[in-house]
């Protein structure tokens, strides 16, 4: 087996996927904590967790440290048993760091091609990045991307857009039928979840479009290479957008 070939089977086992994708997790949810307030929208962890702790910082912290931890030694396990690696990493960002701007100039061109315009003729508040959210600092703007990242690529890819296609599946709809209309349903839910009142942003064609479009890319991209590069992709995708328009902005 090729070198290449290793690596995209490796890096797409779900398990693999897991380990490869616990620090985004583990990084977002310890980096809130010195964050202005600013959370993600699908965050479904640090607020249910910190209320059991009773607010403790220090047992919040050791908690997220010690789940690292869990998967520090199962990534140790796998490097002994050669099934997940270093490279396999650095591959891992290498690639997704590819589709994060393969992604975005996309949704671009082909919103432009099908006659959409953003409000603004240039700049970077024409581009919507994934979270949807105002203006922020830079290291905010690090931490929000990471959980847009991780959160986000849970919820609408992992478990909806799975959900979806498995439900779809068990009503015995055709394959392609289940898949298209899983991926246009959980996209369109996806952009949706960033406007108001579900989230903070103010209606806008050309952003939910781009936004929809990214949906559907992210969402072939998790079925065809796995949960590690939708998570990594669309993480550095936002860091691309967010962080550059927070130091602007500051």
């Amino acid at each position: 087996m090729s070198a290449l070939r290793r690596y995209h089977r490796v890096s797409r086992e779900f398990g693999n996927s897991l380990i490869l994708t616990a620090p985004i997790f583990v990084l977002y949810q310890i980096g809130i904590l010195f964050t202005d307030g600013w959370r993600n929208g699908v965050d479904l962890f640090s607020g249910p967790v910190m209320r059991l702790l009773g607010g403790s910082l220090l047992g919040y912290t050791v908690l997220n440290l010690l789940i690292l931890g869990v998967f520090v030694g199962l990534y140790l396990k796998r490097r002994e048993e050669r099934t997940l690696d270093g490279r396999t990493w650095a591959l891992l960002i290498v690639e997704s760091t590819a589709w994060a701007v393969v992604m975005g100039l996309f949704a671009g061109n082909l919103l432009f091609q099908l006659g959409f315009r953003p409000p603004l003729a240039a700049g970077l508040e024409a581009i919507p990045a994934a979270t949807g959210l105002p203006a922020m600092g830079v290291f905010d703007a690090f931490v929000l991307s990471l959980g847009a990242g991780a959160w986000e690529e849970l919820f609408f890819r992992l478990i909806l857009l799975g959900g979806m296609l498995w439900g779809f599946r068990r009503l015995g709809w055709r394959p392609w039928v289940a898949l298209a209309t899983a991926l246009v349903l959980s996209s369109v839910i996806f952009s949706a979840f960033h406007y108001v009142p579900i989230g903070m942003e103010s209606w806008q064609v050309w952003s939910f479009m781009f936004r929809f479009v990214l949906g559907i890319f992210l969402g072939v991209l998790y079925l065809w290479r796995g949960f590690a590069v939708a998570v990594y992709a669309h993480a550095i995708y936002d860091i691309l957008i967010l962080v550059p328009r927070a130091i602007v902005g500051g």
